[in-house]
């Protein structure tokens, strides 16, 4: 009889704990949006910064300090998302990349859309760019946004929507890349 009586008052519990773990739940979420957007305004500035100090040390040809600096902003940015880029062709990878958006170190972005032709954002500019799929998991990026307005090709090396690489030749992807959307 006792052993019943326990059971049934621990068996009473249950409904208590389970409404408690979708409060805890709940209020977790709304703890992790607070911080979420009290972060951003600072996150914003450090990057900013951190801008302007990459930009000073490429200019002072102090590439080993820019690649710290360049990977403490891709952390800071963060990549949404982890999906991994399809390996199986260049079919599947270009579905995976059409209509997706990524930043650059510097702060610029491109979005590749369908049939190739995308954009580039680089401040208030908007600049037109076409691209193509080069196996495995490579893009080529091209367009007319050299500061004289002249022809540069770029390569996105992308592993998933977490782990991008960029450069200007296929055996220097090494910038980081976040993916925005």
């Amino acid at each position: 009889m006792k052993r019943s009586a326990l059971v049934l008052a621990l068996a009473s519990l249950v409904p208590v704990c389970q409404a408690e773990d979708a409060d805890f739940a709940r209020l977790q979420k709304s703890y992790q949006a607070a911080i979420q957007k009290a972060n951003e305004p600072i996150n914003k500035t450090y990057v900013t910064e951190l801008r302007k100090l990459l930009e000073k040390q490429t200019k002072a040809g102090n590439l080993a300090e820019a690649q710290v600096t360049m990977d403490e902003i891709a952390t800071i940015m963060g990549g949404k998302g982890g999906e991994t880029a399809p390996t199986t062709s260049d079919k599947e990878f270009e579905k995976f990349v059409i209509g997706t958006t990524w930043k650059h170190v510097m702060g610029s972005t491109v979005t590749l859309k369908k049939g190739g032709e995308g954009v580039k954002e680089e401040g208030n500019q908007s600049l037109p760019v076409v691209w193509r799929i080069q196996p495995p998991n490579i893009v080529e990026v091209t367009g007319n946004f050299n500061p004289d307005g002249s022809r540069r090709t770029l390569f996105y090396r992308i592993i998933s929507k977490k782990e991008a690489y960029y450069g200007n030749t296929l055996d220097t992807t090494t910038m980081p890349l976040v993916y925005v959307r």
